[in-house]
């Protein structure tokens, strides 16, 4: 495993293409991008921050979309909806083959607008667009998250119980809490497939800080991973305003702790 940090951690404050020198000055070589809005979607604007990316000895892991916009259609019931999220899915993915990503992070479906009866269509279209994503090379990794129905425990056991060629997954810790789930349980059922790890604090009512300054225990997370044989990369993935003022002295801090 090795520790590095997304672009997201910087939001609002900073445009995504100004975090990546941040993140060199850190010693992170290996980066999550995260594309906050349709402007950082278009190809001469991809095509630079790749260029700045190289140009700090980076590479991209995996790319995280403004997905809330969009992927909740990829399930609607209303065709032109479905086929007008896969055209932002294509411009994505290509975005991905740009930037050298190995993965695109995946939201899914709202949870409030999917019952149980109709995690058979949901599964439908994942597959479409794992099959549409392995022609870009792209690998789709499903995230858990809170208000998603990747959020439940059981959603997560049927999605690998299907086997799909080309799904991963991401585990991130905040959100399992905030579904009332034990990440450590999460992570072993998603297994071998488990790809991606965001990593943030929680403090009582508070969710996303930075990793050292709540009272998560961490120390159980990483044994965890390690027993799962995780190689893959860490990231830290925080609210922007949790972001400590000496960022490089706290990252450094954690990354000696337990990398």
């Amino acid at each position: 495993m090795n520790l590095g940090i997304s672009t997201a951690s910087f939001y609002p404050k900073i445009y995504t293409e100004n975090t990546i020198e941040l993140i060199s000055e850190l010693g992170v070589d290996k980066i999550e991008v995260f594309l906050q809005t349709q402007s950082e979607y278009k190809e001469e604007y991809i095509k630079n921050l790749s260029e700045k990316i190289k140009m700090n000895g980076q590479q991209v892991y995996s790319v995280h979309p403004s997905s809330a916009s969009f992927e909740p259609l990829l399930f609607s019931d209303y065709k032109r909806e479905v086929d007008d999220a896969i055209e932002i899915f294509k411009v994505i993915f290509k975005c991905c083959k740009i930037l050298g990503a190995k993965y695109y992070n995946f939201h899914g479906p709202r949870l409030v607008s999917s019952p149980v009866n109709q995690w058979p269509m949901i599964i439908d279209r994942v597959r479409k667009i794992t099959d549409i994503a392995k022609e870009y090379d792209i690998g789709i990794s499903q995230e858990n998250v809170s208000w998603c129905v990747s959020g439940k425990m059981e959603f997560v056991e049927f999605l690998k119980g299907e086997k799909i060629e080309n799904l991963y997954y991401t585990l991130d810790n905040k959100q399992a809490v905030k579904s009332l789930v034990d990440p450590n349980k999460l992570a072993k059922v998603m297994g071998t497939d488990l790809v991606n790890v965001h990593i943030s604090d929680i403090k009582e009512k508070d969710v996303g800080i930075f990793p050292g300054f709540g009272n998560f225990e961490f120390d159980d997370f990483f044994i965890n991973l390690k027993e799962l044989k995780y190689t893959g990369p860490v990231f830290i993935e925080v609210y922007g305003k949790y972001l400590p003022h000496d960022l490089k002295g706290e990252f450094k801090k954690f990354k000696l702790k337990y990398f």
